[in-house]
């Protein structure tokens, strides 16, 4: 998986692609695969993609889907997992099959 401060650039790179350039904000709300293509970011098809632009009074919360055992772990070990300290990050999980996507641009 890649590391944080990767997925956080590439966070970084999309949005403020958006903020500086209106044609590119449209086509990351209306077409996210083809916006991402264009920031070199390769998804693959079977996977959905959603965009949401915050609104000032709106909140929007993402919910990862849950790590493998959780059943065995303490409130503790998944609250650092989901907190990306953990060897296992919630946090920036590729849905991709292939965990390592992200950093070669295909997540």
């Amino acid at each position: 998986m890649p590391d944080r401060q990767n997925r956080e650039q590439l966070h970084a790179k999309i949005i403020a692609n958006a903020w500086k350039n209106p044609s590119f904000k449209e086509k990351l709300v209306k077409n996210p695969r083809a916006a991402f293509k264009e920031m070199g970011l390769d998804i693959p098809e079977e996977i959905q993609i959603k965009v949401i632009e915050d609104k000032p009074n709106s909140f929007t919360f993402v919910l990862p889907p849950a790590v493998a055992h959780t059943e065995e772990m303490s409130t503790q070990e998944l609250e650092r997992i989901a907190a990306g300290a953990g060897p296992i990050s919630a946090a920036g999980a590729c849905p991709h099959p292939d965990r390592h996507a992200l950093s070669r641009g295909s997540c």
